[in-house]
């Protein structure tokens, strides 16, 4: 059984909260301090991860993600991602994490087209 405050099992876990509609375990998960550069203005901390969570709900309704493949390397971890909207249509995206100290610190994104 993998330490839950692993790199790999935090970045799961974070995507666990989307497809599972758990926000209120941002605040477990996130550092005060997290910077969410797939955002504007960068969001952060667990305030950043909840704006970017509900700016999704409420713009394309609930959305589940798979994930493709996930590659870790230190306190990074990198994840192809497919997202599945509620009208059937996908999107795909390249993600890298960085965790420190068992929470998430700093995510950087780029959607796949």
């Amino acid at each position: 059984m993998s330490d839950m405050s692993d790199p790999e099992s935090v970045v799961r876990r974070f995507f666990d909260v989307f497809n599972n509609e758990t926000p209120d375990q941002f605040e477990a998960l996130i550092a005060p301090d997290y910077l969410d550069y797939g955002q504007t203005p960068v969001g952060v901390g667990p305030k950043g991860a909840h704006t970017d969570y509900d700016y999704a709900l409420k713009t394309f309704g609930h959305i589940t993600y798979d994930i493709n493949s996930l590659v870790p390397a230190d306190d990074r971890v990198a994840v192809v991602w497919t997202g599945h909207m509620k009208d059937d249509k996908t999107f795909q995206g390249l993600s890298v994490y960085r965790v420190v100290n068992g929470q998430l610190a700093e995510t950087r994104h780029a959607l796949v087209e």
